[in-house]
Formats: structure tokens, sequence, C-alpha cells
């Protein structure tokens, strides 16, 4: 998988609607395209190429929280909603890992 920045969009694929679902080469391997970020996505305009993290869980620090995570409410879900699910992930991974995990934080972008 992979999301393609919108600048790559336009220049590469002509801001092609289609390119979604479609499979494409990213350093010669095939990745299927699930989406495309905004120049205004927040951080990061100039990105071309989104990959998936693959992090190696056995390796990670819980206390590591220096990911910022991007995505899109599915069709039906509303912020309250999904802020609500998202903070009892994190209730749950704090119980689970009392010492290890401190809340998260979600910032909301409409």
């Amino acid at each position: 998988m992979v999301i393609l920045g919108e600048g790559l969009w336009q220049s590469r694929y002509g801001r092609d609607a289609a390119i979604v679902g479609r499979t494409v080469l990213v350093d010669g391997a095939p990745r299927i395209v699930v989406g495309i970020a905004p120049r205004d996505v927040g951080f990061a305009s100039n990105v071309d190429v989104w990959p998936p993290l693959a992090p190696n869980p056995a390796e990670e620090n819980r206390g590591n929280h220096v990911v910022t995570v991007i995505g899109r409410l599915k069709p039906g879900m509303n912020i309250a909603r999904a802020s609500s699910e998202l903070n009892s992930v994190t209730e749950s991974l704090e119980r689970e890992h009392p010492t290890r995990t401190r809340g998260g934080e979600f910032a909301w972008r409409g």
C-alpha cells in the first residue's frame, strides 16, 4: 500500500482519481495506491510517497511518541465517535502497559 502526495499525483498521474486502487511501482516494488495526501495535509507537504509504517513491536519503545497519524473518517463516522473509539484504545493500552504507555493526544482538523 502507498499514499501518493498531491504533487506527484498531479505531475505523474495527471490528477487521475482512478489511480486509487491501482498498483504502481515504488522503488521497484509494486504498491497499491490507497489514497492521495493533499498539499495542505498539515505537515511534510512536499512528500511524494507515503509508505505504511511497519515497526517491529519487539524493538519498539512504548514511551516513544513521535508518530503522527493521518486518517480519513469512513462514511457514517463522526469526529465525536472516532475520538471516543481512539480514547478507548488508548485507555486499554494504558491498562495493558501501565509503566510504558502514556496517553496519546488526538488533534482533529476539519
